[in-house]
């Protein structure tokens, strides 16, 4: 059963990615809000001491983490600010080095009129990277951090 489910979920990742990748942020979020509704926690929890599977377990972890991010950014697209925070703010607590995930975060508190929250958690994800991994944030998040304090990022979205 486990190995059906995450054939699917991959499945499900990888189809929701290319209809995002072709401009189709709506059939993305659908297929890719499926993908995530099948994870029920870490993946073969019962046998993590074991290499491989404890392997296996952390790739389908990061393909869960990448499907969040792709359907944020399709959230985005859509206007679904509110949705995108509600989605984000405890996934970017637990994974502060996922500068993709703060970076869709940032953008939805802004356009949600929590301009002040984006760029705190800005101030905190440089922190973070700068105390754990000696790195600056990459160049992505640096530029959307300029258009926040410029106020380019476009309006306020439901």
């Amino acid at each position: 059963s486990d190995q059906v489910d995450a054939y699917r979920f991959e499945q499900l990742i990888s189809t929701g990615r290319r209809l995002l990748a072709g401009q189709n942020p709506q059939a993305a979020r659908d297929y890719l809000t499926r993908a995530l509704t099948l994870w029920h926690g870490a993946p073969y929890a019962e046998f993590h001491t074991h290499p491989s599977i404890a392997d296996e377990s952390a790739r389908l972890e990061q393909m869960r983490l990448t499907a969040l991010e792709s359907s944020a950014e399709a959230g985005l697209l859509l206007g679904r600010t509110a949705e995108v925070v509600a989605e984000l703010e405890s996934e970017v607590r637990q994974h502060p080095a996922r500068e993709r995930m703060v970076g869709h975060l940032m953008t939805a508190l802004f356009r949600s009129g929590r301009q002040a929250e984006a760029l705190e958690l800005y101030a905190s994800t440089r922190s973070y990277l700068v105390e754990e991994f000696g790195v600056d944030t990459s160049a992505d998040l640096q530029k959307l951090h300029t258009a926040l304090l410029r106020q380019e990022l476009g309006g306020r979205t439901r």
